[in-house]
Order: structure tokens, then C-alpha cells, then sequence
């Protein structure tokens, strides 16, 4: 009985040393949040379909939606009226069109969005976007570097995700060149390729629009926060110390990666600042269970030094949101059982 015991540790004591890990890694658990709140949604209603939107924005009382299936992508609707006040915006390649509008960033004293198509940026004026259905930016710059899914800006600075072996984000100025090359992939004991590795660190990223960026990864759940010269702040893993695992695929001369289905797992999406803070959309769930639902129910709340602050539990599931800080309310996007606006007070 005694030797039984014995392996049994053994085995424990094994799989803690040798399981994989990050290195400088600070792990924290549902516990160390300092508030648990849970919030209730309540639907939006507007005179409109709000289609099938990506993402969105709250500017004062205005919702603009991205919406990628129809001519004219976006959708904004006054939230004190609930109706729609235009669409705008022309799906295309001409010089005011966009193939894949995103936002650029959360700072609301300007509409910014970039084409992940193209990699252009444009600036609109709110109130051209609620006169006109094919606005003209009043600035825009093309990107020198091909940026992927995610951008932001800081004072003079653009910044994107590179999706390339080396650094994860770009840095350009005003005028689209290029001015860095920002942040190595995370250090841990599992080895990559370069094409796993991209694939395996697929993440999002935001900003407190002065110093400091906040990377969320979608298949791990890990967060970084660093300075703008690309020193780390802090690494963080939790609640669930769970990793990703890709897997190099040869097709002839084309080289892919797959990640392995049995132990892929969602983790951070859709990060926001809120001005002293971020908030996260947390989901955890597997892929592979039967009961897999990519919709996430917890909103986590970190400080810009790594710290846990808040934990919502939302009681309408959302994949992504927007935070109006001044009068404490949430909006988010959720597709269950058809496409919704859902605003919480926080």
C-alpha cells in the first residue's frame, strides 16, 4: 500500500515539474478578483435589423455597427431614439470604399477604422458618417506593413499586429511608415515553429492610449501587459493554466499548421480600455465538448500593472462589446438565439 502511495506522488510531483509553463509568469485564480458582480442585460430594440454585426463602437449617444454582408458596412443607430440614423460606408476598392472595415482602437473623440484587406487607415468626421452613405476621410494613411486583425493608436503612433515569426506588433507613423518592430512571441517550454507559432499565439490587443499595451491571447490564457518601448510589465496566466498546441502541416510547397483539436481551448477576446483599466470577455470553453459555445458569460477587469479587479458575469452571452465609461454601460454583440444588441450597467 505504501509503494502505491509513493508512485502516486511521484506521479504528481512529476507532472508539476514537468508539466509546461511560461517563463516569468505570474498565475492568479478566480479568488483573486476583489469584486464579483453579476449584471443583467437588457435587449435593444431599434426600428431597424441591426444585420449581423462584428464588432461595434458607442460614441456619446450614437452605436455604429461593422457589418461585412451588405453594400454598406456601417450601421449607426441613436441609442436615446433606438433608430437607425444612416448606413454608410461602401463595401469596395475605390478611394473612399473598404473591404474590411475594423476599429481602430477605443478612443472616441474620432471615428478611426483600418481595411484588414489593404491595411489603410482612414479618419471620419461622425458627422460626415451620419450625412453621407459613401463618407471621405478626412485623414488616412497606408500602412508600409501588411497589419493583421487588430490595430491601435497611441499619440503619433499606429500599431498592428505583424503576424510574423519574430515581433508581434508594428509600430508606424502618422504617414503609414514603418517605425518598429515591437515584442517577441512568449517564452515557455513548449517549442514552435514559425508557422505554429503565429498560429498558436493568435491574440488581440489594446491600450490605455498612453504607454502601455495589453495582449490577450484567444487560445491560451495568457495576458501581457508592456510598455510602448516593448519592455515586459508583467505576464499573467489564469483562472485555467491552459496552453495551445499547433502542429505544422507540409502540402506540397505550401506550409500550414492545425492546431490539436482534443486540448484547444478559447480563452481572451474583444479587450477594451477603460481608461485606469482594461476589461476582457473571458471564455474557457472546448471546442470539442458537445456543449461548445464561442458566446462568453465573464467579463474580467485588470489594472494597467496586472492586477485583478473585477469579475462580471453576464447574464446575456456576447463575443464582443464596447464600454461607454461615462455613463457605466456595456455593449455587447450576441448571436443567440438570433443577432442582438445587449447593454448592461456596470
Amino acid at each position: 500500500m505504501k509503494s502505491i502511495y509513493l508512485l502516486a506522488l511521484v506521479f504528481i510531483l512529476s507532472s508539476c515539474t514537468f508539466g509546461d509553463k511560461y517563463q516569468n509568469v505570474e498565475t492568479f485564480s478566480l479568488d483573486d478578483f476583489k469584486v464579483v458582480r453579476e449584471l443583467e442585460g437588457k435587449m435593444l430594440e431599434f426600428d431597424s435589423l441591426i444585420m449581423h454585426p462584428t464588432e461595434l463602437r458607442v460614441f456619446d449617444s450614437l452605436l455604429i455597427t461593422v457589418n461585412y454582408d451588405c453594400e454598406k458596412m456601417l450601421h449607426i443607430f441613436n441609442l436615446n431614439t433606438r433608430k437607425q440614423v444612416n448606413q454608410c460606408l461602401l463595401r469596395g476598392q475605390g478611394p473612399n470604399e473598404m473591404l474590411q472595415p475594423r476599429f481602430v482602437g477605443n478612443d472616441k473623440s474620432k471615428v478611426l477604422l483600418f481595411d484588414v484587406a489593404t491595411s489603410k487607415v482612414m479618419e471620419y468626421e461622425i458627422t460626415d458618417l451620419l450625412k453621407n452613405s459613401s463618407p471621405v476621410p478626412c485623414r488616412q494613411a497606408q500602412l508600409q506593413n501588411k497589419i493583421f486583425i487588430c490595430a491601435n493608436q497611441i499619440g503619433t503612433q499606429f500599431l498592428g499586429c505583424s503576424h510574423q515569426p519574430d515581433y508581434q506588433i508594428y509600430t508606424f507613423g502618422l504617414d503609414g511608415a514603418l517605425h518598429d518592430k515591437l515584442i517577441p512571441y512568449p517564452a515557455s517550454s513548449i517549442s514552435y515553429s514559425d508557422v505554429e507559432k503565429v498560429d498558436a499565439y493568435y491574440m488581440r490587443f489594446t491600450t490605455n492610449e498612453k504607454d502601455k499595451l495589453a495582449l490577450c491571447y484567444c487560445m491560451t490564457d495568457l495576458i501581457e501587459i508592456y510598455g510602448l518601448d516593448g519592455t515586459l510589465i508583467k505576464r499573467l496566466q489564469g483562472p485555467d493554466y491552459f496552453f495551445t498546441y499547433f502542429k505544422e502541416v507540409h502540402n506540397g510547397e505550401v506550409v500550414t499548421s492545425s492546431p490539436d483539436t482534443n486540448r484547444l481551448r478559447d480563452a481572451y477576446f474583444s479587450p477594451c480600455n477603460i481608461g485606469d483599466s482594461f476589461l476582457v470577455l473571458y471564455n474557457g470553453n472546448k471546442p470539442m465538448d458537445k456543449s461548445y459555445s464561442y458566446l462568453c458569460k465573464e467579463l474580467f477587469g485588470f489594472s494597467w500593472d496586472g492586477i485583478p479587479q473585477t469579475r462580471y458575469l453576464l447574464s446575456d452571452a456576447i463575443f464582443a462589446f464596447d464600454v461607454d465609461v461615462k455613463h457605466h454601460k456595456i455593449y455587447g454583440i450576441s448571436d443567440s438565439p438570433e443577432y442582438h444588441i445587449v447593454e448592461y450597467n456596470y
